[in-house]
């Protein structure tokens, strides 16, 4: 006898094959039951700054440093619960710091508690941690003094014009020793 629509097991849909939530006996085959994942919590990005404004700036017959003005913040958001692992923020350009011309891709560092960095296209760890229990951490509310960002513009790629570029975070869970 023929089944209606209703009564078909559903093992597919439109992006493909499916498996049904429990075991199901249809005709002459079992389809296996899906397995099931718990997901005890995430490891995130929250937010990430928008952008940083280094303002306008004269040209000059030495290195100049320039500290930014940051859109927005960087928070990093953990609830995964008991079992905390460490994890790892890192930065890169996607795209170098250019006025169309001139490029500034190896003028960008980031300073942390791991030490100072050149943010170039090479992908570079920046901060790292593990939280004690579920929350998050604005690591950009640390950005003061000496740590965040810089410019460091020597006398020879200082020219006038708009500059910019784009960055790339990356935050991964890492195993820990």
């Amino acid at each position: 006898t023929e089944l209606s629509e209703a009564e078909r097991p559903s093992t597919n849909n439109a992006i493909g094959n499916i498996n049904p939530k429990t075991d199901l006996n249809y005709r002459d085959a079992t389809f296996k039951a899906a397995t099931k994942a718990t997901v005890v919590g995430y490891l995130s990005l929250a937010s990430v700054p928008e952008g940083l404004e280094f303002g306008n700036n004269q040209v000059s017959n030495k290195t100049q440093e320039y500290r930014p003005t940051v859109n927005g913040d960087l928070v990093v958001s953990d609830t995964r619960g008991g079992a905390k692992k460490p994890w790892r923020l890192t930065l890169s350009q996607s795209e170098e710091l250019t006025n169309g011309t001139v490029s500034l891709g190896d003028t960008l560092y980031y300073t942390s508690q791991l030490g100072e960095k050149q943010i170039t296209t090479a992908t570079q760890i920046v901060e790292s941690g593990t939280f004690a229990s579920d929350g998050s951490k604005n690591i950009s509310a640390d950005w003061q003094g000496s740590n965040g960002f810089k410019l460091t513009v020597p006398v020879e790629k200082q020219r006038v014009g708009d500059y910019s570029g784009k960055l790339s975070w990356k935050l991964e869970d890492v195993p820990g020793n």
